[in-house]
């Protein structure tokens, strides 16, 4: 029922792996002229998954979806958070399109389900001159897991929302027929599309919300995201731009 044109029509599928964004870009630097727009790399066991803030994304094997999808864009450099919104947009619409309710990206590109996330991703350029010569979108997703340690209590998975298993090759191709839907829309230049569906599923958006900003806390809205992928917030009626480093959001319990 999903059939992608062609993301994943090349798969790359390991039992254990450190990183499958490491992989990937092992690959591209070796055997580039193989890696074809699309090109999946998929992990049963990813041990040392990279995520935001240098952070690690901690996955049980066999549980969950750990794979990193290789795109060339054929994008500016200035331009690269087009492909956030993108990634983020296609797991949002897999995730709703199964009936999952209370679904939000929260900025710049986690995916959460009623405040606890499902879903994380990381995306790493190759640069080319002034352009994106590749894009690896490294993509967690949490599917069977229901058991998570204690300082992931934020966390949450598909089976724990709908009490139910899922085959998670099926899965993956699920996933990345939504991907592709969105891709198809950047490489076509609807950009207006989604950078509108990107704000209108932003958890907080247009929102009095919490934030910590240099070890502050103070209250804001969230009123965009400028082309770069900074969060604007409206803090005392002024705008202000952040980057990841700089701010961080507090979700309420």
């Amino acid at each position: 029922m999903y059939e992608c044109l062609f993301l994943g029509n090349h798969t790359i599928a390991l039992k254990e792996v450190t990183s499958t964004n490491v992989f990937a870009a092992e690959l591209i630097k070796n055997q580039h002229a193989l890696i074809t727009d699309g090109t999946v790399v998929f992990a049963e066991n990813q041990t040392n998954g990279k995520g935001q803030r240098g952070s690690v994304w901690l996955s049980q094997p066999n549980e969950n979806l750990t794979f990193s999808v290789v795109l060339k864009p054929s994008l500016l450099v200035d331009e690269q958070f087009l492909l956030s919104k993108m990634v983020a947009l296609g797991i949002f619409d897999f995730l709703t399109n199964r009936g999952i309710k209370n679904v939000a990206i929260k900025w710049p590109n986690d995916i959460y389900v009623n405040n606890k996330k499902i879903a994380g991703m990381l995306l790493e350029n190759i640069l080319r001159n002034s352009k994106i010569e590749y894009c690896i979108a490294g993509i967690g997703l949490n599917v069977n897991q229901v058991d998570f340690p204690k300082d992931l209590s934020h966390a949450i998975s598909l089976q724990q929302i709908t009490n139910q298993p899922y085959d998670l090759a099926s899965l993956l191709k699920e996933v990345l027929f939504f991907i592709e839907k969105r891709y198809m829309q950047l490489k076509s230049g609807k950009l207006t599309v989604l950078n509108q569906d990107y704000l209108k599923q932003m958890l907080g958006y247009q929102k009095e919300n919490s934030f910590i900003i240099h070890q502050q806390k103070v209250s804001g809205k969230i009123v965009g995201v400028d082309k770069s992928g900074r969060l604007q917030v409206a803090i005392n009626q002024h705008i202000q731009s952040f980057d990841l480093k700089t701010i961080q959001f507090c979700l309420e319990e």
